[in-house]
């Protein structure tokens, strides 16, 4: 059964907004102060290896973009080593803007079949000369042609790629940032190297170059690297595959972030017998700065239109959309005066096969707008009854934290978690208050969920005040001096490491923070 939401009844709405004034900030407030941060103690050079980058979009470049405006406060001067080509599924050209201009983004062409088309098509069809007669026109027909040349042989490369195994082939990236990281370190030496993934081939990069160079490697693992998230059966030789990376992480990493506590423990556990890292959980976050560009929208609630639920994210892999309107489609049944009080708007890129799905079978209280930029999703958010956190009860989903989780937790709106009650993200969400609970796969219990919702909606008592205070441990800045502090640990353990080679722990240490 679902958790029962936090909604305020006429006998206690005084006693409790009276209690709240005298011992809470307003969220207005809170969200223009930022807590004090630590200091981390010894800092220099990082190198941050991460495939994924701004202006390339998705939950995936969150991450790396905090730690390169974040670590700097803490002394930190961060250079990024990532992709050169731009074949990705999403596009946020708003993050590019948040790069400090002091950071310096290498971009390295790999072997990669997306870096393979680019060059084969821009010499079948040399890019457009500005200073040519060309008019306008012919520009735009020679970009046309390049991109048509590029992506047929774009696809023909990733389908060799993936009868060998190597999925789209963006793995055969690594050999060529292994010989870029060596020869900036070369040019002006790092004190240590970050690996941030998934995609999970960029520790090989960290693991490669600390082998090389002896520079301490702490990996930052943000998703389990055995996934059982798709809808297909696993495929045994990559789930062996990315079993063997494991082992070599735990094995030579310096240090290892997680962004859950219940991940951190399972590779501690299946770690033993060697030298063991420091494991530490250190959850993503939210950004205040963002948070205030979209303050305008919560300053005031609407009660007279639809109750609108948010879903701000991408459905792929057990995480699909038929899951999110079956228990909606049931309430309707049992309620049918309920049509036209509410609205489901799902803020996210959908994979191809639900695409040809929902392209002809759609509700008209469903909206599927696609990607987004992450500043739209946060309006979407901002201006929601209720937003959504959707966790599929499978291994990968007990084991992870979804990044957007911290996000709607700051903001003033119910939260519903469509997670397993006992994971990680449900306990999360349940202590901030003001939310529900119930699992994405029962239906009766989510629509149960949603009904006292709309109804707490429309009778003006839907909560999304929370003891905002609480939030702050959250905070980017506050996330980000964890890091530092993991970091400078890291850099200054150079020393000691090779003193201590020899000594080997009988378990690995966790550091829940």
């Amino acid at each position: 059964m679902a958790v029962a939401p936090f909604i305020e009844n006429e006998s206690t709405t005084s006693a409790l907004r009276a209690d709240r004034a005298a011992r809470r900030v307003s969220w207005t407030d809170w969200v223009q102060q930022a807590p004090p941060t630590r200091t981390s103690g010894p800092s220099g050079r990082v190198l941050l290896v991460s495939y994924l980058f701004p202006p390339t979009g998705g939950s995936g470049v969150y991450r790396p973009l905090g730690l390169v405006r974040d670590l700097p406060r803490f002394g930190w001067q961060v250079e990024v080593l990532t992709a050169a080509h731009a074949r990705f599924p999403w596009r946020d050209d708003t993050l590019i803007e948040r790069v400090p201009q002091e950071c310096a983004v290498h971009r390295v062409a790999g072997h990669e079949p997306a870096c393979w088309a680019h060059s084969i098509a821009a010499w079948c069809w040399p890019p457009y000369d500005p200073d040519a007669p060309h008019t306008t026109s012919a520009n735009s027909r020679d970009q046309r042609t390049r991109q048509w040349i590029d992506d047929r042989i774009y696809w023909r490369l990733a389908r060799q790629t993936q009868r060998l195994g190597l999925d789209n082939g963006e793995s055969l990236w690594v050999r060529p940032a292994v010989r870029q990281a060596m020869a900036l370190h070369k040019t002006s030496p790092f004190d240590a190297v970050i690996s941030t993934g998934p995609p999970h081939f960029v520790h090989e990069v960290g693991l490669r170059f600390s082998q090389h160079t002896g520079v301490p490697w702490l990996a930052d693992l943000r998703d389990p690297l055995v996934s059982d998230f798709d809808r297909t059966a696993a495929h045994a030789q990559r789930d062996e595959r990315m079993r063997r990376l494991q082992g070599r992480i735990t094995a030579h990493a310096r240090a290892i972030i997680t962004t859950s506590a219940t991940f951190a423990a399972e590779l501690a556990m299946n770690r033993q017998g060697a030298t063991a890292p420091r494991i530490t959980c250190i959850t993503n976050g939210f950004d205040r700065e963002e948070l205030q560009r979209v303050g305008y929208l919560v300053s005031a609630r609407d009660w007279s239109g639809c109750c609108e639920f948010v879903y701000a994210g991408s459905c792929y892999g057990r995480r699909e959309v038929a899951k999110l309107v079956e228990p909606f489609t049931a309430l309707l049944k049992r309620r049918p005066d309920l049509r036209g009080q509410f609205r489901l708007t799902v803020a996210g890129e959908l994979d191809r096969q639900q695409q040809d799905l929902w392209r002809v079978n759609r509700e008209p209280w469903l909206e599927l707008t696609g990607y987004v930029s992450r500043l739209d999703a946060l309006r979407r958010s901002a201006e929601a009854a209720c937003n959504l956190v959707v966790v599929p009860d499978c291994a990968h989903g007990r084991s992870a934290i979804p990044g957007k989780t911290f996000d709607l937790l700051a903001l003033p709106r119910h939260v519903l978690g469509l997670a397993p009650p006992r994971s990680e993200t449900a306990q999360i969400i349940r202590q901030a208050g003001a939310s529900s609970i119930a699992p994405f796969e029962d239906v009766q219990s989510a629509s149960e969920a949603i009904e006292q919702i709309i109804d707490a909606f429309h009778e003006q008592r839907l909560s999304g005040d929370r003891d905002w205070e609480q939030l702050d441990k959250f905070d980017r800045s506050e996330t980000a001096s964890r890091v530092a502090t993991v970091l400078s640990e890291t850099a200054a353990s150079r020393v000691r490491a090779q003193v201590a080679a020899d000594k080997a722990p009988t378990h690995a240490q966790v550091v829940l923070e």
